[in-house]
């Protein structure tokens, strides 16, 4: 097998010019492109003007997901565009326990002013807590997110972008022989919002699915942000998103 597969490379280099070789592979290489994208867009096409097509594609979605979570444990969150996430994090001596409830608001919030009233109702829930660094109040309104992790009354209540994007998040544990790459969206860097307390950590390492970790207090998070700076979050700080900077704060 060997031998004939040399002889073939042989009849390719000697007989075929390598012009004519790159020439078929780049047309080739074209042919999948548009392909591709004549597929998309068909694809675009049916899924946005045929009823039945659309739900016959949302219900393979909607079952694959049900697999997901029932065989694979899975996790994900809502589909829906708008919704609260109250999260606890538990501390029970060298273990933590994670709890978080979903309030889903695509019914009862239509626009921006709806949400903050909301917004305003629903952050009773952190006005009560005893330790800021185990409780995250983590909401979602289309494709922004508004995340706290203390009542405040200091903060404008809008959504207004940083200027500073986050390009790499790695947390590590000197347990743990490797570290965990966590995805951050662009969409919760707005101002004001607090990240990585230790309650939002948790969070996304369990959302990292079937990826094992090490939590407890020894815990570092390396942030790199868009001006190359590093950032390094330990037990008991957080992420302020300002305008022009990211800060670290103490609770």
């Amino acid at each position: 097998m060997y031998s004939l597969r040399n002889h073939f490379k042989v009849f390719l280099i000697s007989y075929l010019p390598i012009d004519y070789i790159t020439n078929i592979m780049s047309s080739l290489l074209w042919q999948y492109g548009n392909m591709r994208v004549c597929l998309e867009e068909n694809y675009k096409h049916y899924y946005n003007n045929n009823r039945y097509f659309t739900k016959f594609v949302d219900t393979l979605i909607s079952v694959k997901k049900y697999a997901s979570k029932q065989f694979f444990n899975v996790v994900s969150l809502p589909e829906e565009d708008s919704w609260n996430n109250f999260i606890t994090l538990i501390e029970d001596k060298d273990r933590y326990n994670y709890v978080e409830t979903f309030e889903l608001l695509d019914k009862v919030v239509h626009n921006e002013d709806e949400y903050m009233n909301n917004i305003q109702n629903s952050k009773d829930f952190l006005e009560n807590t005893q330790n800021k660094n185990f409780n995250c109040f983590l909401s979602k309104f289309n494709d922004s997110y508004y995340i706290r992790n203390s009542h405040t009354t200091n903060y404008s209540e809008h959504f207004d972008k940083s200027d500073i994007d986050i390009l790499s998040v790695t947390y590590s544990h000197p347990e743990m022989e490797s570290k965990i790459d966590m995805h951050i969206s662009k969409n919760m860097l707005y101002c004001n919002n607090q990240l990585f307390n230790a309650a939002f950590i948790y969070h996304c390492l369990k959302y990292r699915n079937n990826q094992s970790f090490i939590f407890n207090r020894e815990y570092s998070v390396d942030i790199m942000d868009s001006n190359c700076d590093i950032l390094t979050i330990k037990y008991g700080k957080y992420l302020h998103v300002e305008k022009n900077s990211l800060e670290i704060k103490d609770f």
